[in-house]
């Protein structure tokens, strides 16, 4: 059910989602761009979801809820998921958030990851 729903959500966003992949409950979203799966992951955190960063580049949202999870707890996820990428999509995602995105992959320091964050969400060629 995460799965079909993901893929879903895969397919209305495909600038930003890679791949949606996984077995059973646990699901990786995979993003284009590093930073836009961490500005996604500090968003979702502000709304109180935490997904765990994975990957080489952590670019990688891993979805790995608890075998007891009810369906409307399922349906909040993805719900909270759905909006922080049509906030990134629409470029409407707070500068407070991609501050603290900057801080937590330590690039707070460099002038242009804001500009870039704002502007070119998952430009790859940057």
């Amino acid at each position: 059910m995460i799965k079909l729903k993901n893929c879903r959500v895969q397919n209305r966003y495909p600038g930003l989602i890679k791949e949606v992949r996984g077995i059973g409950l646990m699901i990786g979203v995979e993003f284009f761009n590093s930073l836009t799966a961490k500005v996604c992951h500090q968003r979702c955190i502000e709304n109180q979801i935490l997904f765990g960063l994975f990957g080489k580049y952590n670019h990688v949202l891993r979805i790995e809820p608890s075998y007891t999870i009810e369906k409307e707890e399922i349906d909040g996820i993805l719900r909270v998921l759905g909006n922080t990428l049509r906030e990134l999509s629409l470029n409407t995602i707070p500068l407070s958030t991609i501050e603290k995105a900057e801080k937590l992959i330590g690039l707070g320091k460099y002038k242009y990851v804001n500009k870039f964050l704002r502007d070119k969400f998952y430009d790859e060629s940057v």
